[in-house]
Formats: structure tokens, sequence, C-alpha cells
């Protein structure tokens, strides 16, 4: 059990950083010349690569016997 701490531990360090990364890239001037929709695909990709991390944090935890953090309702998963 002691390797599976670790590797959530990984995939969670991804995850936050690359929520990290969507927040200082809003909190940022950059996107102030950028249309709606090249900040939405940004947020889209962005957010759909976050979502692969979390998902892959819950399915790591859920195959080593841990509680999932979130219950994904909208992918009716069995946890």
């Amino acid at each position: 059990m002691q390797g599976s701490t670790s590797n959530q531990g990984m995939f969670w360090s991804q995850a936050q950083e690359l929520f990290e990364q969507i927040v200082c890239w809003l909190d940022s001037g950059s996107i102030c010349g950028l249309k709606h929709s090249q900040i939405e695909s940004n947020l889209l990709e962005n957010g759909g690569l976050l979502n692969q991390e979390m998902i892959s944090l819950n399915f790591q935890r859920f195959i080593n016997g841990f509680k999932p953090l979130f219950i994904p309702h909208l992918c009716n998963a069995p946890f």
C-alpha cells in the first residue's frame, strides 16, 4: 500500500499544478487581448486535462481499495 500512497500524491500534485496554471493564466494580463472564444478554448483544453488527472487519481484510489475523493455523477461510475 505504501507505493499506492506515493502514486496518489503524484497524481494529486499534477492535478494541483494544472489547476494553479489555469488560475494564474486567468489572473494574468495576457488574456486581456484575447477573444472570448480563445479564452473558452484554452479553458476547455486545460480543464479537460485537469479532469483527466482527477479521474486518474480516483481510479488509482479505487483500484487500491480507497474511497474516491469525489463521485463523478455524470460518468455513471460504479463508485
